[in-house]
C-alpha cells in the first residue's frame, strides 16, 4: 500500500461535491504497492528569479518511487470532450454547465514549476531532475478513445483503469522513460521531495525575553488606543487614573510627562519606588527642544529636599 500525504483526506475534501473526482482518485492511488509515495494537493510559490516573477503552482497528485520516478497527475472531473473549431477541452458537471479546461498546459507548467520549486530546496545537491505528468478523467470509461497532439493516450488515466491503477502508473512511466524524461529519484530524491511537498517541523518558541518584549509590545498598542481619552483631559489640571496591573496606568503616567517636556514646562515624574523610576526614566525622551521629563521615586524626591544626595 502507498504512503499517503496526507494520510486521511482532510474533511473539508470529502464533504465538497467539486472535489468528489479528487477523493476518488485518491482512495484509488492508495492501493499502489508497497514502495509508492503518493502527495495530494501541493501548493507552492516559487521566488522571482531573472526568468520571471514570483509564481504560484498547484499539483493535485504527485506520485513518487524511487526506483521508477515522480510523476504529476492532474485530475478533471465530469464529462470531458475536446472543442476542435474551438480549440480547447471542456468538462460538463452535473448541473449541466460547460466549463473550458487546459488540462495537459496546465499540468506541463506544473511540472516545470515544481522542478524549479525542487531546485531551490536546501537538500537538492544539482542531481538532474525530470518529472512526467499525466491527466486523470475519473468519470470517463473511452479515456484511451480519444487525445489530441500533447495528450497521446498513454497518459491519460481513465475511469476504466483506475481498477487496475498499478499497471497504468507503470505504463505512463515507460511513455517518459522512453523519451529520457523521467529517471530514478532513488531515495535522495524522495527525500527531496517530501521535503517540498510535505515537510514535518516544530517552529522554536520565543525565549522568555522575546516573550516579554512581544507582551510589553501588545501593551503599549492597547494603551495607545486609550490616548484618546488621554487628550481629553489636557485640560484639566488634576487627574486620578485607576486600574488593574498592566493597564496602561504608568504608560499614560510617562506620555503626560513626555508632553508636559515638549511643552516647555520644568516636569517631575513620581513614583513608588527606585525600580518603577529607573523603568519610567528609561521610556522617557527628549523633548524636540532637547528638554526632558525627569522620572524619580518619592523617596529620592524625600531625600533632595531633606539635601540628601539622589542619583
Amino acid at each position: 500500500m502507498a504512503v499517503m500525504r496526507p494520510e486521511v483526506l482532510p474533511e473539508w475534501v470529502v464533504s465538497d461535491p467539486k472535489l468528489s473526482a479528487e477523493a476518488k482518485v485518491y482512495d484509488v492511488l492508495r492501493a499502489l504497492p508497497d514502495g509508492y509515495r503518493v502527495y495530494y494537493h501541493v501548493p507552492w510559490v516559487n521566488e522571482s528569479t531573472e526568468r520571471g516573477p514570483a509564481s504560484e503552482g498547484e499539483a493535485d497528485f504527485i506520485v513518487a518511487h524511487p526506483d521508477k520516478g515522480i510523476l504529476l497527475i492532474e485530475v478533471k472531473g465530469g464529462r470531458i470532450g475536446h472543442d476542435g473549431p474551438a480549440g480547447g477541452w471542456t468538462t460538463t458537471d452535473r448541473e449541466g454547465k460547460v466549463h473550458r479546461i487546459d488540462p495537459f498546459k496546465q499540468i506541463s507548467r506544473c511540472r516545470y514549476a515544481l522542478i524549479d520549486k525542487m531546485k531551490a530546496c536546501p537538500l537538492w545537491r544539482g542531481e538532474w531532475l525530470e518529472i512526467g505528468h499525466a491527466v486523470c478523467f475519473p468519470h470517463c470509461s473511452n479515456a484511451r478513445g480519444f487525445s489530441t497532439a500533447d495528450a497521446p493516450p498513454a497518459i491519460i488515466i481513465g475511469g476504466d483503469d483506475l481498477a487496475n491503477i498499478d499497471a497504468k502508473i507503470e505504463e505512463i512511466y515507460t511513455f517518459w522513460r522512453q523519451s529520457n524524461a523521467v529517471r530514478p529519484p532513488g531515495p535522495a530524491g524522495i527525500a527531496l521531495l517530501e521535503a517540498v511537498a510535505a515537510p514535518t517541523f516544530v517552529l522554536k518558541s520565543l525565549d522568555r525575553a522575546q516573550a516579554l518584549a512581544a507582551q510589553e509590545e501588545r501593551i503599549i498598542t492597547l494603551t495607545r488606543e486609550q490616548f484618546s481619552a488621554f487628550e481629553l483631559l489636557q485640560q484639566i489640571p488634576r487627574v486620578t487614573v485607576q486600574g488593574g496591573a498592566g493597564t496602561g496606568k504608568t504608560l499614560l503616567a510617562v506620555e503626560k510627562a513626555r508632553r508636559a517636556a515638549a511643552l516647555g514646562r520644568r516636569t517631575l515624574l513620581i513614583c513608588y519606588n527606585r525600580p518603577l523610576a529607573d523603568h519610567m526614566r528609561s521610556l522617557l525622551s527628549p523633548a524636540p527642544d532637547g528638554r526632558f521629563a525627569y522620572a524619580r521615586s518619592i523617596n529620592c524626591v524625600r531625600g533632595r529636599l531633606s539635601g540628601r544626595v539622589c542619583p
